[in-house]
């Protein structure tokens, strides 16, 4: 990264920006000296559009490569260096095809792009499964991912936005039937006992884990998730810790137990 304010973040619940719309604000000196760490955002926003989230994904085996993108309305690419006004100071260098496997160059190489239109960049790649998918969030549009031999990537933008919730629930032993939206669902392999083995509760952990996914899952009380359920050990208090991220505001129960909201931020619902 070329920039101090540059952030390529892998995940946006890391709590250093709770509002995502913060991210990706149009810079107010675009053209400002390559040399000039101050980037400023439109403070004003005259006219701009709010930050949205892009996703571009698609089938991307290893060995294959990024050779270009479509950003704000420019086409970019990987072998060819981007200069200022100028024509002569480089402001993003060449760096030839990417693998797709390499998701750190793909991040470096976006950021840089992105930061050329944005301030508080963000940007995320994951390749995996021999799928590649990479999210950017911010008020220019990504509108256009190329790999070689002229495959593109499918790309979907989001622009509504909401508060999202960050629930925890803490069990154990024999789990009552969750609770939510005045409907009912049991679990499966009950009971869920901490023993203080870490193999064992490791284990059990897991399978909590995939009963409690089943039963908030479609069919069942149709939690509306955006992540998770995730469970872990507890090795404190001695319990398993069920923690999920929804857009509602709703708590599921399980008897006389109500998850708890631990952190609340404004996210991307679409």
């Amino acid at each position: 990264m070329s920039s101090f304010l540059k952030i390529c973040f892998a995940f946006l619940s890391s709590g250093i920006v709770s509002d995502v719309t913060q991210y990706g604000k149009r810079r107010a000196n675009p053209h400002a000296c390559p040399t000039n760490n101050l980037k400023l955002d439109d403070t004003c926003e005259c006219g701009q559009d709010a930050p949205c989230k892009d996703t571009a994904t698609g089938a991307a085996a290893a060995g294959r490569t990024l050779v270009s993108v479509v950003f704000d309305g420019e086409t970019y690419n990987t072998s060819t260096p981007v200069y200022g006004l100028d024509g002569q100071k480089i402001l993003v260098k060449a760096v030839g095809p990417i693998p797709v496997e390499d998701t750190d160059a793909i991040d470096a190489w976006l950021g840089d792009i992105f930061a050329l239109k944005e301030v508080n960049v963000y940007c995320e790649s994951v390749w995996a499964a021999d799928v590649l998918t990479i999210n950017h969030t911010g008020a220019a549009a990504l509108t256009a991912v190329t790999l070689e031999n002229d495959d593109t990537l499918t790309i979907t933008r989001c622009c509504d936005t909401g508060p999202v919730y960050s629930y925890i629930l803490s069990v154990e032993g024999n789990v009552a039937d969750l609770g939510w939206g005045g409907n009912t669902e049991e679990l499966d392999n009950n009971p869920y006992d901490f023993t203080g083995d870490p193999v064992t509760d490791a284990a059990t952990a897991a399978q909590l884990q995939t009963d409690v996914a089943a039963a908030m899952g479609a069919g069942n009380l149709d939690v509306p998730l955006i992540s998770g359920p995730t469970v872990t050990v507890n090795d404190v208090n001695g319990v398993y810790d069920i923690k999920w991220d929804t857009a509602s505001d709703e708590a599921v129960t399980s008897g006389a137990l109500t998850a708890t909201v631990c952190a609340t931020r404004k996210d991307f619902i679409c």
